[in-house]
C-alpha cells in the first residue's frame, strides 16, 4: 500500500474499509475474539480514495498476556480481473457446454461455471468451491495428475490431455482437460465431457474391423466359388454332351447363380448375408427370360417368405435352385409350348423349406434322386448335403423337389 507505517499507525482498521463495509468488519473483529484465527473478503480503501478487494486473515496471539492480532491481507484485484474476464469467456463458450473453473494455490476451486459443475453432476458450483480438484477424481487419477500432469504445469505452464472424471454419484466418465497457470500461482482449467466422442470412435473402430474381416472372407468365398466352377467343368468333362453350344449354356447358368449371389451380398447392409427372397425374385425372371422364346409361354409363380441366409449357404442353395429351374424348362417342358413352374420357400425358427414344382412332363416312375448320376441330380444331392438338408421328389398331377435345411447351422 502507499500509505507510510507511521501513517497508519495512528488510524484505526475502520478507517481503512468503505462505508459499507464497516458492519462486516466489527462483525469479523467479534469473531477473532472466540477463534484464534479466520478468513474473510473484504474491500479497502486506500489514500487516494480507490477502493480494491482482498483476501483478510487475521490470527489471535497472547503477548506477555495482552490478545494481538496479526493480520495477512491479500490483494485479489488480480485474480478477480481473471475471474471477470473468466465469466465473460465462460458466457460467450456455454453453448459448447465446456466447463471453465478457476483453482488457488492450494488447489481448491475458486470460481466455475455453471457448465463445469454439470458436467460432473453437481447441481451448482456452491456445491464445489472452496472444494479440492481431488474431489473430481479418483485416487489413481489423483496420484497420475501429481506424479505427470502438475510437474509440467510447473515446467512448461501448461497441460492439455484426456484423463477420466468421476462424477458426484462415483461413476467415471472420459474427459478433455485443459490446464494453464496464471502468474499468481492460480490454475486455469477448461474441461470437456468427450463420452459421445468416444463412443462413436468405438463404433468407428468396430465398424473398420467389421469390413477388414468380412473383406477377408469375401476373398475367401471368391476363392472357394472359383473352385466350385473348377469342379463343375471338371464333372461336366465327363458327361457326354450334345453339342459344345449346350456345354456352355450350363456352365454360364451356373456361374451366374453365383454371381447373382455376390451382387446381392455387395448390396446387403451387412456383406455377410444375402436375402434369399430377393435373389429367387431375379434369378427366377433371369432362367425364365433365357428359356422362353415366342414358341414357348412357361409362366412362374412364387409365394417367398423374407430370410437372410449367410453366403458360404447361400452359394449351394442358388446352385440348387438353379438346376431345378433348368431341369424343368429342358426336361419338365421338352416338347410342350406352355407350361407352369411354382416356386415356394417357408421359413420357421428350426427350418427352411424350398419347393420347386412344374406340371411339365412327369418323371419316369422308377424315378429315385439318389440313384440318377446325371450332373444335374448329383449337383442337387451333393450341395443339399453340403447345407446338411433333405431331398425328395414326390408326382401329384406336378412334380415337386422339395429341399428341407436346417435354418441356422
Amino acid at each position: 500500500m502507499a500509505t507510510k507505517k507511521n501513517q497508519l499507525l495512528s488510524k484505526k482498521v475502520f478507517a481503512l474499509h468503505t462505508d459499507d463495509q464497516l458492519e462486516a468488519s466489527e462483525h469479523v473483529l467479534s469473531k477473532i475474539k472466540t477463534k484464534d484465527k479466520l478468513s474473510a473478503k473484504t474491500i479497502f480503501k486506500r489514500k487516494d480514495g480507490s477502493v480494491f478487494t482482498a483476501k483478510v486473515t487475521p490470527c489471535k496471539y497472547m503477548i506477555g498476556g495482552k490478545p494481538i492480532v496479526h493480520v495477512y491481507i491479500e490483494d485479489l484485484t488480480e485474480g478477480l480481473n481473471i475471474l471477470q474476464e473468466l465469466e465473460k469467456r465462460s458466457q460467450a463458450i456455454s453453448s459448447s457446454m465446456d466447463g471453465i473453473s478457476m483453482l488457488n494455490s492450494d488447489g481448491e476451486f475458486e470460481y466455475m461455471n455453471d457448465a463445469f459443475a454439470n458436467i460432473y453432476d453437481y447441481n451448482s458450483p456452491d456445491e464445489l468451491l472452496n472444494k479440492t480438484w481431488k474431489l473430481l477424481y479418483r485416487d489413481s487419477d489423483t496420484r497420475f495428475f501429481e506424479s505427470n500432469v502438475l510437474p509440467e504445469i510447473v515446467k512448461e505452464g501448461r497441460w492439455r490431455g484426456e484423463t477420466v472424471g468421476k462424477r458426484k454419484n462415483g461413476s467415471i466418465f472420459p474427459q478433455e482437460v485443459s490446464l494453464s497457470r496464471t502468474a499468481d500461482g492460480r490454475m486455469i482449467c477448461v474441461v470437456r465431457d468427450i463420452i459421445e466422442r468416444k463412443e462413436y470412435q468405438q463404433k468407428i473402430e468396430q465398424a473398420l474391423q467389421e469390413k477388414k474381416t468380412l473383406l477377408k472372407e469375401v476373398h475367401h468365398r471368391v476363392k472357394n466359388n472359383l473352385s466350385i466352377v473348377s469342379s463343375l467343368l471338371e464333372l461336366k468333362k465327363h458327361e457326354p454332351v450334345d453339342s459344345v453350344e449346350e456345354l456352355i449354356e450350363e456352365t454360364q447358368s451356373r456361374i451366374n447363380s453365383i454371381s447373382l449371389i455376390h451382387e446381392k451380398l455387395y448390396q446387403s447392409e451387412t456383406l455377410s448375408e444375402v436375402n434369399v427372397r430377393d435373389y429367387i425374385e431375379e434369378f427366377s425372371s433371369i432362367v425364365l427370360t433365357s428359356f422362353n422364346s415366342d414358341q414357348k409361354n412357361i409362366t412362374v409363380e412364387k409365394d417367398l417368405q423374407p430370410f437372410n441366409l449367410k453366403t458360404r449357404r447361400a452359394v449351394p442353395l442358388g446352385l440348387i435352385i438353379n438346376e431345378l429351374l433348368s431341369n424343368a424348362f429342358k426336361h419338365g417342358f421338352d416338347g410342350s409350348n406352355d407350361g407352369h413352374i411354382q416356386i415356394t420357400l417357408a421359413v420357421n425358427e428350426n427350418e427352411v423349406v424350398l419347393k420347386v414344382s412344374n406340371n411339365g412332363n412327369s418323371l419316369p416312375e422308377d424315378f429315385s434322386i439318389e440313384d440318377r448320376q446325371s450332373m444335374g441330380m448329383t449337383l442337387i444331392k451333393t450341395l443339399t448335403r453340403q447345407l446338411q438338408g433333405t431331398c425328395k421328389v414326390t408326382q401329384n398331377g406336378s412334380t415337386i423337389f422339395e429341399i428341407r435345411f436346417p435354418a441356422v447351422i
